[in-house]
């Protein structure tokens, strides 16, 4: 198999420990517009380049992430993004799960980010994981999620979970929705569950990142 093979299943997401995995996305998928798409196949050899650099491999996710979806690369993810909530806001019967649509922009970069990161320790070169999508927390590499808020924040108050769990399944609506519980959810108040503990590490200032 060839390596390239290997870049765009795993920017979509199938090798679980490097990213999350675009919901609906599978791996045969990816690999058929990877045997098919010249454009595609330029994006994944991006990952191959030792001295790519940080928007090099952004701009290379985030078209390979739109061919993924079935989108216009002439557009940006987050026009896709919106058109894809219109569409199916349009046709739907009952509620929207906002995983089926694509990533943000600003989520998307660090995705990538880890992408090249992983592909480059598989053939051998040392990159500081700080630089590329990852964060040090209590002496721990988390992914870096963010560098914007998931929305504003008094969009953010009407989204609240009343569980009575710890929130670490998508039970909890504000696990299901990508954001940290919080002051208005019914049982945790955003304190006391696992959904609340490294909420400093989703929107980092870059000086405070390592």
């Amino acid at each position: 198999m060839s390596p390239l093979s290997t870049v765009i299943p795993t920017i979509c997401g199938t090798w679980q420990l490097v990213s999350s995995k675009p919901y609906g996305v599978g791996k045969a998928k990816s690999l058929k517009l990877l045997s098919t798409n010249t454009t595609i196949q330029m994006m994944a050899a991006k990952f191959y380049e030792q001295d790519a650099t940080i928007d090099v491999i952004q701009e290379a996710g985030e078209v390979a992430m739109i061919l993924i979806y079935g989108g216009s690369t002439n557009k940006g993810i987050d026009t896709l993004r919106y058109k894809e909530f219109q569409r199916k806001i349009s046709i739907a019967t009952s509620f929207m799960n906002p995983q089926e649509i694509p990533p943000t922009s600003a989520a998307l970069q660090f995705n990538s980010q880890r992408v090249y990161f992983q592909v480059q320790s598989w053939l051998g070169f040392s990159l500081d994981d700080c630089d590329w999508g990852w964060v040090m927390k209590h002496d721990m590499l988390w992914p870096r999620l963010n560098n914007i808020e998931a929305a504003p924040k008094d969009l953010l108050q009407i989204i609240k979970c009343g569980g009575k769990g710890d929130c670490d399944s998508q039970r909890c609506t504000c696990r299901k929705n990508c954001i940290l519980c919080s002051f208005a959810c019914k049982n945790c108040k955003g304190t006391t569950c696992r959904n609340a503990e490294v909420d400093d590490i989703l929107v980092e200032d870059d000086e405070s990142v390592c």
